[in-house]
């Protein structure tokens, strides 16, 4: 059992190379709920905490793809930094978009409130050109 969970880990930070937030989010989440079901359950909870996980992952992920697009375009059209929150799961995200003058490209950067250390924490960083 121990070489699974640390197998499920080792895929969870290989996959945060994802392009998307909901494929890094479901695989993320998948994995960690693999894990927790495994510790749990043996090969049945890691079936079902894996598949809770993707499910739960993806769908966070997905609605903060949605805002870092929109929010894109918007800062982009209206030539002016655009900020969005996103809260899930507890967990509160910020997806703020600054536009390049001159240009149609849009640098997107996602945080999440860590409410421990009372600060927002960058998870990641995007560069796109909006058409």
């Amino acid at each position: 059992m121990k070489t699974s969970v640390m197998g499920l880990v080792l895929l969870a930070l290989v996959c945060t190379s994802c392009q998307t937030a909901s494929g890094t989010g479901a695989l993320a989440v998948g994995a960690l709920g693999a894990g927790v079901g495994a510790a749990v359950g043996g090969t049945k909870g890691a079936f079902i905490g894996g598949a809770l996980g993707l499910i739960a992952g993806g769908a966070i992920g997905h609605e903060i793809d949605r805002q870092r697009q929109d929010a894109a375009r918007t800062a982009w059209r209206e030539n002016r930094v655009v900020v969005r929150e996103v809260t899930e799961d507890e967990a509160t995200y910020r997806v703020k978009a600054t536009p390049e003058a001159g240009t149609t490209r849009v640098t997107t950067t996602v945080t999440k409130w860590n409410p421990s250390t009372q600060a927002w924490e960058q998870v990641s960083s995007q560069t796109q050109t909006v058409q």
